[in-house]
Formats: structure tokens, sequence, C-alpha cells
């Protein structure tokens, strides 16, 4: 269940954070296929002085980089679909977003699945009745 906080200057009116919840509630249901029921949104007033002190994330661009790459994946894997996660990041050319197509651990894993033989794939051995029986000393 998805819980945004957004954390913004005070003075806000109730109808404004109304509006910025249903808008923020709209896009996490579009994007990861939720139902409005699952998603919270909660806004939290800043102060001026807590605004002047930013975290050490801002000041570290890797950093934001790496956010952004992430959110991006778990945009893909939730959604299987390339086009979302390309107008979520604004990307003009979805080639400019087949990079975390390329990138998912899990289109890897399927991959390797595909060519490894059936008799070393995983999941639990399941012996035919015939064995047990012949196991068991049953004729």
């Amino acid at each position: 269940m998805p819980h945004v906080i957004v954390k913004l200057w005070p003075g806000k009116s109730e109808k404004q954070k109304t509006q910025r919840a249903e808008r923020i509630t709209k896009d996490v249901m579009d994007v990861l296929n939720y139902g409005e029921e699952s998603v919270s949104v909660a806004f939290e007033e800043v102060s001026a002085l807590d605004w002047a002190e930013k975290p050490d994330i801002v000041n570290t661009p890797s950093k934001l980089y790496m956010l952004r790459h992430t959110c991006a994946m778990v945009v893909l894997q939730a959604t299987q679909d390339i086009r979302k996660v390309s107008l979520w990041l604004g990307h003009t050319n979805l080639t400019t977003t087949e990079v975390y197509v390329r990138a998912d651990p899990t289109e890897k894993l399927e991959a390797i699945e595909a060519v490894v033989p059936p008799s070393l794939r995983k999941g639990r051995f399941r012996p035919p009745d015939k064995l047990l029986e012949l196991l068991k000393g049953k004729p």
C-alpha cells in the first residue's frame, strides 16, 4: 500500500491540499495499478528554518540519479510498461528509456531461465506415483 508524504511550505489552504492529494492519488493509481483505497497521501508543513537545512541527498547528484533510477525500475517492474516509465521520467524518445529494460534483473533472470536445461530448473521435484510405489516396495 503506497503512502506518500508531501512536505510543503506552510499556508496552503485545505482546498489546495485536497487538489494535490487527489492528483497524487490518481498518478499513483495510474502508474502502479492500485485502487484508490490502497493509496494514502499526507501533508507535512515545513517551516522556513527547516527548509534551510537541506538533506545530504540534495548535495549529491549521484544519489539523486540513483533515486531516480530506482524509482524508474520500481515503476517498470510494477507496470511492465516502458511507455509509462518514459512519460514519468520525461523522456522524449523511448530509446532513452530502454536502458531500464536492459537493466531490469527480472528480464535477465527470465532469459537465463529460458536456456537452463529442464532438469536444472528451479522448483520442487514431484516424483511420479510409479517411482514412489517402486521405492516403497509395492508392486
